[in-house]
């Protein structure tokens, strides 16, 4: 039997340890995780299978790894291959059991025996029929995904952080098992739990940096429905260090409309809808009436209202797009035509809407400071040939 750890993203809280600061007060204690539960099944007591079923175990906690054995009617040990995930969620544990080869027809007994107490024992008695069939692939499951965002870090020391979300799913019919993936910038964490008998599934998940949201169904024999995903949330909160409750997962969102998420994910980590760049100024392609020049209302060239380039007329740069006085703000750092609307030159040097919401994009003082240090440049050329 093979034992496998696929993540330790749910040990987080053990890693941070020690002494901790929620705010202004000092956490003394260093988290400390419940002893190793398993608290559901596949299958369960009194099942009826198909005999290439996949066994799944549910748990939490730490301390000593249980002995997971599969037997038949008559005791003997039945070849499989064990794999321990640990999740996302706070200090959840995911084990699958996959056989070697179809099970005959007949009894078995799935177990998970502790060496020492006080951790509880568990087993399940289920039966294989040959006769058995599973229904179709399970349709996805329905995910709703809501995230928190803080200025300064909260929670305590077994949960800390500056980003918390709220991950909800709407069983589907014929799964016996859900996975959740949340992709960040870095890796990607793992939920995976029971969904027989379940209403809505729901998960507060303290992780940073996260990207996109996907959800799959599990049919009894380990077959996967498409992907339910998402890579932006229906709902955010975002909160500054004066409003802070301290704590996470306190947001009561039926007071937070649908679409309050700043733009695309992996944008920036301003959730205000603010704008790009140090300053407030204006938009792209909303200079003032004045354009940079000897007098006003000219354009930078070698003469009054001509533009920058090797000749008269000619647009600035290698590839005639955009004109000098039309696109680059001086100073400004604002990237976009409203609070929270971005803006890309097209190939034609025309305005296009790039996403909504305000997230930040690739703007910066720079840009303005490079557009004067041109203007300035040009003007000189001017003056010298006069």
């Amino acid at each position: 039997m093979r034992l496998e750890k696929v993540t330790g993203a749910a040990l987080l809280g053990l890693a941070v340890g020690g002494a901790m600061t929620v705010g202004q007060v000092a956490v003394a204690d260093a988290c400390m995780p419940p002893l190793g539960q398993i608290t559901d099944t596949y299958p369960s007591e009194g099942a009826v299978v198909a005999p290439d079923v996949k066994g799944w175990l549910f748990g939490f906690g730490a301390g000593q790894e249980p002995t997971i054995e599969l037997r038949d009617a008559d005791g003997q040990r039945v070849e499989a291959t064990v794999l321990t995930t640990h999740l996302a969620s706070f200090f959840g544990v995911a084990r699958s059991l996959q056989p070697a080869q179809p099970l005959a027809e007949g009894t078995y007994t799935l177990s998970a025996t502790y060496e020492h107490s006080p951790q509880n024992n568990v087993s399940s008695l289920f039966t294989v029929d040959a006769e058995a069939a599973w229904p179709a692939p399970p349709a996805p499951p329905v995910l709703t995904w809501y995230r928190e965002t803080f200025d300064q870090a909260v929670g305590n020391s077994c949960e800390f952080g500056d980003e918390h979300h709220r991950i909800k799913l709407h069983p589907a019919a014929g799964a016996v098992a859900y996975r959740v993936e949340l992709e960040t910038e870095f890796d990607t964490a793992l939920e995976i739990g029971p969904m027989v008998g379940r209403a809505d599934i729901e998960h507060g998940i303290t992780l940073g940096d996260v990207v996109c949201v996907r959800a799959y169904a599990i049919r009894g024999d380990g077959t996967e429905s498409e992907a339910s995903e998402r890579c932006v949330p229906q709902k955010c909160r975002h909160y500054g260090r004066d409003e802070s409750p301290g704590m996470l997962g306190t947001t009561d969102w039926s007071l937070v409309s649908e679409g309050s998420c700043p733009g695309e994910p992996g944008e920036g980590d301003d959730p205000s809808g603010g704008d790009v760049g140090g300053d407030a100024g204006f938009d792209v392609g909303e200079w003032p009436t004045d354009d940079v020049g000897p007098e006003p209302g000219d354009d930078v060239g070698p003469e009054p209202g001509d533009d920058v380039g090797p000749e008269p007329g000619d647009d600035v740069g290698d590839d005639p797009q955009v004109d000098a006085g039309d696109s680059v703000d001086a100073g400004s750092g604002d990237v976009g035509t409203g609070s929270g609307g971005d803006v890309a030159l097209g190939d034609d040097g025309s305005q296009q809407a790039v996403s909504g919401g305000g997230c930040s994009s690739s703007g910066s003082p720079a840009g303005g400071a490079l557009s004067l240090l041109v203007g300035a440049l040009g003007v000189l050329v001017w003056r010298r040939r006069r």
